[in-house]
């Protein structure tokens, strides 16, 4: 689990995975299909972390996040981890503004 999230978090609000930094842009109301209730559904800006790269894109993630895209579509690669991070766990810091 990366974070879990009581309230919507403000804008800003920044994740870091190792180097690699999501910030939140925009948060809009979701309504979720499994039970109907109301949730948030989060949007985070990062850029991809493959060297040389550096490709803007957007992650979207409910309010319990437990993983979240780390590649750009050029780069990414179900089966191998951000520059070989397997078998590692992976620092994670959460930054309020």
């Amino acid at each position: 689990m990366i974070a879990l999230f009581a309230t919507e978090p403000p804008i800003g609000t920044r994740i870091v995975l190792d180097d690699q930094v999501y910030e939140l842009v925009q948060a809009e109301p979701y309504t979720r299909k499994t039970d109907g209730k109301a949730s948030h559904l989060l949007h985070w800006d990062t850029a991809c972390p493959t060297d040389g790269c550096g490709k803007p894109l957007r992650v979207l993630s409910g309010m319990s996040i437990t993983s979240l895209q780390r590649r750009c579509e050029d780069h990414r690669v179900l089966t191998k981890p951000v520059k070989g991070k397997r078998g590692r766990r992976v620092k994670i810091r959460i930054e309020m503004p």
